[in-house]
């Protein structure tokens, strides 16, 4: 999992121009939960004018497939992913939408089917 692009525990500037995605971008790794035996890695997307703002409250979106959400090199299927950041930036430069914190929750990998899908699965003989 390559976290290159992405710059953790760095003070915020104010007034983030939306080029500047890659440094809005928190990655918490090994996360643990009191529900879920497994730690979790996830990463936390901040509006452009997070750092300029710091006693606003924003609404938070929580995302499933987190690696697959802003970073072409943590993407399961390499170069490929999603563009939830530059998307948000846009809407939100626009006035389009509110700003609002992302968090993407990464799946498991090899067992992201069993996570997500919940059905039986006749090849492999048992419920997913």
């Amino acid at each position: 999992m390559s976290t290159d692009p992405i710059i953790t525990n760095q003070p915020i500037p104010p007034a983030q121009a939306p080029g500047s995605l890659k440094s809005r971008l928190r990655l918490h790794q090994q996360f643990p939960s009191e529900l879920m035996e497994e730690k979790r890695d996830f990463i936390v997307y901040l509006p452009p004018m997070y750092g300029a703002e710091p006693e606003r409250r924003y609404p938070t979106l929580y995302l499933q497939d987190g690696q697959n959400l802003f970073d072409p090199d943590t993407s399961f299927i390499h170069g490929k992913y999603w563009r939830v950041g530059e998307t948000a930036d846009e809407l939100t430069v626009t006035g389009a939408i509110e700003p609002l914190v992302i968090v993407g929750i990464y799946n498991t990998g090899e067992r992201r089917i069993d996570e997500y899908t919940h059905i039986e699965d006749k090849r492999l003989g048992r419920c997913v």
